[in-house]
C-alpha cells in the first residue's frame, strides 16, 4: 500500500530580487499531497513556502524560510503549522 496517492508541487524563483544584487532570490512554492484512503489518514497535506536567499561578500549566504503546513502528516487532529528556518552557509 502506498500512503501517497498523488503529489503536485510547483514554484517560482525571482533572481535579482529587491535590487540587492544578482544573486538575491525570492522563491515561492506550493506542494499538495493526496493521501490514500487506505492509509487511515483523514486529510490531504498542503504546504506553502516563501524564502529569500542573499549572498553577502564572497562566502556568506543567508536564507530565511517560512512555511505554512495545512494538515501536517495528513492528520486532522494536528493543528496547522507555521515553520520558520534560517540557513547560514559559509564557504571557505
Amino acid at each position: 500500500m502506498n500512503t501517497i496517492e498523488a503529489h503536485l508541487g510547483m514554484g517560482a524563483v525571482w533572481n535579482g530580487a529587491l535590487g540587492m544584487g544578482p544573486s538575491d532570490q525570492i522563491g515561492l512554492g506550493i506542494t499538495h499531497v493526496n493521501l490514500s484512503d487506505e492509509s487511515g489518514l483523514t486529510e490531504d497535506e498542503t504546504t506553502l513556502e516563501l524564502y529569500w536567499r542573499t549572498t553577502r561578500g564572497s562566502n556568506l549566504t543567508i536564507k530565511p524560510d517560512l512555511q505554512y503546513v495545512k494538515n501536517p502528516g495528513g492528520d486532522a487532529n494536528v493543528d496547522n503549522a507555521f515553520v520558520a528556518t534560517l540557513r547560514l552557509e559559509w564557504s571557505f
